[in-house]
């Protein structure tokens, strides 16, 4: 599966995660040691090619990769060819099919990219993200969730919704205990890493197993295993206990190059980009990223909360850059893309940075 090769705009996710420390063990793990420093990343450092894509604006629907209208999927009522909320979904190109979760009726819907109605899947919990949907069966994230089930991932066959495979138990003081997030994979065709805020493994996922893949020592500034063993009454109270710490919260917004591992974390609420390259095994961070690709050097805005990187394929990545940005500092455009951004306005939508990155 592949969310961006034809990628779908809504509005309306933000996905909801946990921690587990309990999981971190080195095994076969490589080490990643990370300082965090407040640097610039510009853009022309680490990208090969970059790709701009002005979105049509049109809701729930389907683009091509020059952000062109393909058609709309906006099936939203309570029929049962009907989605309440759409909380996640899962593009399965060869099929030409779009799976969206429907997490507050418990269903996964399929329609085709004419946006007919297709199959449901009825799910026995409560879901975060879909992993992968086949033929015959899927694979579904619960997350720390307290919705009944002792593990976080289940395996279900979709005729009739039974369990087939449960793995990665969840960490019982911690049921309930949930942090934004926007995503918890990595994939690129077949291969998986899973990644969970407050905690610093990055896990591969492959044939209802996780195993510890990479393990980020933040240079003596980890959250260490004793904070996780307190029993919080909720999230608020497991929030407030954090913010009085100086330890480093990750992982998020994970990519893995055949070159280098990207993540990023947050220490004293600053926003972190890690880049690890595999072959130095050395690791740079930054806090800033700076647009000397189309922009006479400007802040991108990497710190704000809705920053993301979507991954395309192991090499490409995209992210979104508000029009108002844009908007505020046209005079710092450069020659190559004045055609394209010098007519946007501040009420229109983003702008889609697509990245070849080395």
């Amino acid at each position: 599966m592949n969310k961006l090769n034809i990628f779908l705009f809504i509005s309306l996710f933000f996905i909801w995660g946990c921690k587990d420390s309990t999981y971190r063990t080195s095994g076969n793990a490589k080490m990643i040691s990370v300082k965090l420093e407040k640097n610039d990343l510009r853009l022309s450092s680490f990208a090969e090619k970059v790709e701009i894509v002005p979105i049509e604006t049109i809701e729930k629907a389907i683009f091509d990769r020059k952000g062109k209208f393909i058609n709309k999927i906006d099936k939203v009522g309570r029929g049962p060819e009907e989605y309440i909320d759409c909380f996640d979904f899962y593009v399965r190109d060869n099929e030409k099919e779009i799976c969206i979760l429907d997490r507050a009726s418990k269903r996964l819907i399929t329609y085709d990219y004419q946006g007919n109605y297709k199959n449901t899947i009825k799910l026995p919990f409560y879901t975060w993200q879909i992993v992968s949907v086949g033929d015959k069966s899927c694979t579904i994230f619960l997350g720390n969730d307290d919705s009944g089930s002792d593990f976080k991932f289940l395996k279900l066959n979709n005729s009739d919704s039974r369990v087939t495979n449960k793995f990665h138990p969840i960490i019982k003081n911690m049921g309930g205990i949930v942090t934004l997030c926007k995503d918890y994979f990595f994939r690129n065709n077949n291969y998986f890493l899973f990644y969970e805020p407050y905690n610093d493994t990055i896990y591969t996922l492959n044939s209802g197993i996780t195993e510890p893949k990479y393990i980020i020592d933040y240079n003596g500034e980890n959250i260490p295993p004793s904070f996780f063993s307190k029993k919080y009454r909720d999230v608020m109270e497991f929030s407030k206990a954090y913010k009085k710490t100086s330890y480093v919260n990750g992982t998020y917004n994970v990519m893995e190059t055949g070159k280098r591992v990207l993540f990023t974390s947050y220490k004293k609420k600053v926003k972190y980009l890690t880049l690890y390259d595999k072959y130095k095994q050395k690791s740079e961070s930054y806090n800033s990223i700076i647009d000397d690709y189309f922009f006479e050097n400007i802040p991108l805005g990497f710190n704000r909360h809705q920053f993301h990187f979507w991954v395309i394929d192991e090499k490409k990545i995209l992210f979104v850059i508000p029009a108002p940005l844009i908007v505020k500092n046209k005079k710092y455009l450069k020659k190559n893309v004045l055609n394209q951004l010098q007519n946007i306005e501040e009420e229109d939508n983003p702008v889609c940075y697509i990245i070849d990155v080395e």
